[in-house]
């Protein structure tokens, strides 16, 4: 995993841990965030992961359509995390 992922993870976690973004608050929510990262040249390749409790079809393809890569129902499934992670530590490009 790049510096690059490491930095955004951890400032992710810090902003959900906060509860500062919420995928489906108004403003600046999770699906915002997303776009924004996906916007930006540096963060092309990061892989975003939403976790969150909308789970319906509907919301997975509304976290697809805003750049996330994978999209996790609370409570989040820790096996989930891991692959995710493995996978991610095993490409240089998403």
């Amino acid at each position: 995993m790049s510096l690059v992922a490491v930095t955004v993870f951890v400032i992710a976690y810090a902003l959900i841990a906060s509860d500062r973004v919420n995928i489906g608050l108004p403003g600046l929510n999770g699906f915002e965030v997303a776009k924004r990262l996906r916007q930006q040249p540096a963060l092309q390749n990061a892989v975003l992961v939403a976790m969150t409790g909308y789970g319906r079809e509907s919301d997975r393809q509304r976290s697809r359509e805003a750049g996330f890569d994978h999209h996790l129902v609370k409570p989040g499934d820790f096996g989930k995390v891991l692959e995710i992670l493995a996978t991610v530590s095993e490409s240089p490009a998403r």
